[in-house]
């Protein structure tokens, strides 16, 4: 980034005609069934126009641009094809080196060197958030160039083994439901310092009569931080962070969002579903991974001390945790009763 642009770039293999086709249409998708990538309906490349009129993407042979305001709101999903001539020089000279990358370059709307620029300029580089990297499959590593300082900022996942909770090809749990879960963990190196986590993913079926949907199964993840002195930036994610809620754990979902993003839909009955299934997931874990066991008294969230930051949506997924604990707490604590609890 510098004062008047922001360019990102990435190795992914490319723009081919029916992306271009999705970027440039309404309510359309490329994401298929067995992608698992976040976004829908080709939302989130029009967000892009919060911060520039023209927003300019170069990948390969394609090399377009969009202009708004235009004569009509179709602008915003009308390319104008460009020439190497009509990107500027400095922007050039920074994608010949990886032309077999993808570019957005996204001239800023607002003038560049004033108090607002600089503050939007800084607000881009405080979101880079390094625990979107936990929610990538594909995303390993993040460079964070601020020209305006010549400072560098790089974010790196790496992956350390396996957690002592065995992978499992389906769990049933209170009655729900759970398929294909992994345990790993994960070393968040950033020039700050390298942080440690485990973090559990697995696929749940949703009953069409919850929502109609291409994909009958949605993926679920929750990541605990190992380090004690760690805070936690947000606490739920949508691949993107939304919202902070004062847990020590972090958990990362298909939530349907309210437009600013920061915060789910509470009234859409798939984020309930997902809501009750994080909250018996999240015990699950703790009963059968001795490691979370051991730090029990840490991540379980406490609706007296966060009710301040929870709405009674929130609430009702810590009752359920703190239900659920109680209704395990000679397994949790080790106390031997001769019963199994977990199926």
């Amino acid at each position: 980034m510098n004062h008047n642009y922001i360019l990102l770039s990435n190795n992914e293999q490319g723009l081919c005609a029916r992306h271009v086709l999705a970027i440039c249409s309404l309510a359309v998708s490329t994401k298929s069934i067995e992608q698992k990538h976040i976004g829908e309906k080709g939302v989130g490349f029009k967000s892009v126009f919060a911060a520039s009129n023209q927003p300019t993407l170069i990948s390969h042979s394609w090399k377009f641009r969009f202009q708004v305001p235009g004569p009509d709101a179709m602008s915003y999903i009308t390319p104008l094809w460009i020439h190497d001539e009509e990107i500027p020089e400095c922007i050039f000279k920074q994608i010949s080196t990886n032309r077999q990358h993808t570019h957005l370059y996204l001239p800023l709307k607002i003038a560049a060197h004033t108090s607002l620029a600089e503050q939007f300029l800084n607000d881009v580089a405080r979101a880079v958030d390094p625990c979107i990297l936990l929610n990538m499959r594909q995303l390993k590593k993040l460079e964070i160039v601020d020209r305006r300082q010549e400072k560098i900022t790089i974010i790196e996942k790496q992956p350390i083994g396996a957690t002592k909770l065995q992978t499992q090809a389906i769990v049933i749990f209170e009655d729900l439901t759970f398929l294909d879960l992994t345990g790993s963990v994960i070393q968040l190196c950033t020039c700050t310092g390298d942080r440690t986590f485990r973090v559990y993913e697995c696929q749940i079926d949703v009953p069409s009569a919850i929502e109609q949907r291409g994909n009958p199964t949605t993926s679920l993840i929750l990541a605990f931080p190992c380090e004690h002195d760690y805070d936690l930036n947000a606490t739920v994610y949508a691949g993107l962070p939304v919202c902070d809620l004062g847990f020590n754990f972090m958990f990362n979902a298909e939530f349907h969002l309210v437009t600013s993003r920061e915060n789910v839909r509470e009234n859409v009955p798939f984020n309930t579903y997902v809501r009750d299934h994080l909250a018996v997931l999240f015990v699950y874990l703790l009963l059968n991974d001795i490691d979370l066991k051991k730090d029990i008294s840490r991540y379980c969230p406490l609706s007296n001390i966060h009710q301040v930051k929870h709405s009674s949506w929130w609430l009702s997924m810590i009752d359920r945790i703190n239900e659920l604990i109680t209704k395990h707490l000679s397994v949790l604590f080790d106390i031997r009763t001769g019963n199994s609890v977990v199926s």
